[in-house]
């Protein structure tokens, strides 16, 4: 037990404040670490224990099962910001939205679209997140991580990523974790007309509106953010659906999910058991309060079978759903 007494590693701790949802049952282990050294010990006590283990970074994309996590849950709080010129360092564990202000109070712009995602960097980085035209890959020109294998650490160029629409390599092989990330950004006169800083606060007046900004307060909020992502389909598909929105996409189109959802009968509001929709966007399954894992299942399942019924579109989850099967889990 001299590994626990050092790591500071705690037993049977919920997971539900740990999350936007608010949502999932206990971790068998659990640690906080504020350094990649103590990372990469934890994982080496839960190699030695035999024990799976599970990074969790902000908990703004997780969902947890509500029989919770047996095995070492790993909440990543590193934290640094750096500027070299155009370049920002960043840590893994740093709040995303602490980033984009670092960036427009320099005058850098590139990732003032991403202001007010909640969750940290690496998450970001792992999901690619985006909105309103930016996407996390866009101003990264290098990315790095550690090899929960072998625990080596590697420096991976963006080409290396794998990035795509809500994914990268780190999402499909998640036995490498993302360290750190340095940004490549443009001076913030030269980039576009619009103040950088006003499109900040547009984007966080925005997201306040459609309760895509998480408030703690506010029960439109208390959830995983999207919970779909928009489809991306055969443009072969729009001649039979008609008039649907969508944007081009390469060789494909992009759905707007939203609006399948609703048209497949689950407005704004809707209300299952102690889960429902947000009142202000339908691709926000949120937590009415008491509400459990397999409630929020259960309704997207409602949702996505519904959708491919009357569109013949599958619908896929944005959040990361961990504990319900064991390979969620890495070993």
């Amino acid at each position: 037990m001299e590994n626990i007494l050092e790591l500071k590693i705690k037993e049977n701790v919920r997971l539900a404040p740990l999350t936007t949802f608010n949502i999932g049952g206990k971790a068998k282990f659990f640690i906080n670490i504020q350094t990649n050294d103590k990372l990469i010990q934890a994982i080496e006590w839960a190699k030695q224990q035999k024990v799976p283990h599970y990074i969790l970074g902000g908990g703004s994309n997780t969902l947890f099962a509500d029989s919770g996590i047996d095995g070492l849950v790993i909440h990543v709080n590193t934290h640094g910001i750096e500027r070299s010129g155009e370049w920002i360092k960043v840590q893994a564990g740093e709040d995303l939205d602490n980033l984009v202000a670092f960036a427009v109070a320099q005058n850098l712009a590139g990732i003032e679209c991403l202001s007010g995602i909640p969750g940290k960097v690496g998450s970001a980085i792992v999901q690619n997140s985006g909105a309103f035209g930016q996407e996390t890959y866009e101003h990264i020109d290098s990315v790095e991580v550690l090899d929960t294998m072998t625990l080596e650490k590697s420096i991976l160029k963006k080409t290396d990523c794998e990035f795509g629409y809500r994914t990268s390599r780190f999402k499909n092989n998640p036995s490498k974790i993302v360290l750190s990330a340095t940004f490549k950004l443009e001076d913030g006169f030269a980039a576009e007309s619009e103040n950088i800083w006003e499109t900040r606060q547009r984007v966080l007046a925005t997201r306040k509106e459609r309760s895509s900004y998480y408030d703690s307060k506010d029960p439109n909020t208390i959830s995983a953010g999207c919970f779909f992502k928009n489809p991306v389909v055969d443009k072969k598909l729009i001649d039979k659906l008609g008039a649907i929105p969508h944007w081009p996409q390469e060789n494909k189109v992009k759905l707007a999910a939203g609006w399948l959802v609703e048209q497949a009968g689950f407005p704004k509001g809707y209300t299952y058991k102690n889960v429902g929709l947000s009142q202000k966007h339908s691709l926000i399954i949120i937590n009415r309060g008491k509400g459990t894992a397999q409630q929020v299942l259960e309704l997207a399942d409602m949702i996505k079978k519904k959708v491919l019924q009357q569109f013949g579109v599958q619908l896929e989850e944005e959040p990361v759903l961990v504990g319900f099967t064991q390979p969620s889990l890495k070993q």
